[in-house]
């Protein structure tokens, strides 16, 4: 999806050919940085987890460059979960950022199915997800769209 990798320019859409996203991090005493993680597409966040987690451990330490800021990423990620809140809605603060996703903490919930012509009820953990974006990017069909895509890839990953 590149209009989820873009930003809106006073010419035009400007689409991007690497893939960063800023994440979000609290950081005692300085409040919100925005560590940004370069070139996601190229990394196997499976096979190297301390690929999400070094820009967020840099900014705890207070160990960042002055190259990974959000400003430099058009996408942002949140993790509103860790206070144990089930829904967020994030802001759009700085450009060229124009697209801000928000997961909130994981619940068991019910949920129906339909299959093997019945009907059952099970228990499975929930998480809600919640993505704002600047509307000159993309539509709210492109951003559902988005959000089907992610949620799927991340219901099927398996890491």
């Amino acid at each position: 999806m590149p209009e989820a990798n873009s930003r809106w320019t006073d010419e035009a859409l400007e689409l991007y050919a690497q893939i960063d996203i800023g994440v979000a991090t609290a950081v005692e005493g300085r409040g919100l940085v925005v560590p940004v993680i370069r070139d996601v597409a190229a990394l196997d966040l499976k096979g190297d987890r301390g690929a999400a987690r070094r820009p967020r451990d840099a900014a705890r330490a207070q160990a960042l460059d002055a190259g990974p800021t959000c400003a430099a990423a058009p996408s942002r990620i949140s993790n509103h979960g860790v206070s144990g809140s089930l829904l967020a809605a994030p802001i759009i603060i700085n450009q060229p950022q124009a697209r801000s996703s928000a997961s909130a903490s994981s619940r068991n919930a019910r949920s129906s199915s339909t299959g093997g012509g019945s009907d059952s009820i099970e228990v499975r953990p929930r998480c809600y997800v919640t993505l704002t974006l600047d509307h000159r990017v993309m539509d709210g069909h492109q951003a559902n769209r988005f959000l089907a895509a992610w949620v799927g890839a991340i219901e099927g990953w398996d890491g």
